[in-house]
């Protein structure tokens, strides 16, 4: 079983730790009673370990999934809109008023518009 997964009982559901979803790969074992992993576990993103230089405030991606980047923060995995037409392996990261956003694609402040007096 991987090492994420928290299994629950026969009748409740399976969570990935990381993500805090449903794990979507175990199964329910009816001769069993209990949850079992299928074949494809090996090879869930959020398992693999690379290599990667990070720099401050860049976070590993685990994976990408209808244009939402899989960020991993440590003992946590968070959801930031994919700004980008592919998967980066790392990202930087900003917080604005509480979210996360990839640097250089946060929301920028409103800029308030002063009436300037006409002199002539």
């Amino acid at each position: 079983m991987c090492e994420y997964c928290d299994v629950g009982d026969y009748y409740g559901t399976c969570k990935c730790t990381k993500t805090n979803e449903l794990c979507m790969f175990v199964r329910r074992c009816v001769f069993e009673h209990k949850w079992l992993p299928i074949d494809m576990m090996d090879s869930c993103i959020l398992r693999e370990k690379k290599e990667i230089e990070l720099m401050e405030n860049e976070y590993i991606v685990r994976l990408e999934h209808k244009g939402e980047l899989y960020v991993d923060m440590g003992e946590y995995t968070i959801k930031v809109k994919n700004p980008f037409d592919y998967k980066p392996d790392k990202v930087e990261l900003v917080e604005v008023k509480g979210e996360y956003y990839v640097k250089g694609f946060e929301p920028k402040p409103k800029s308030k518009k002063t009436k300037k007096s006409k002199e002539e």
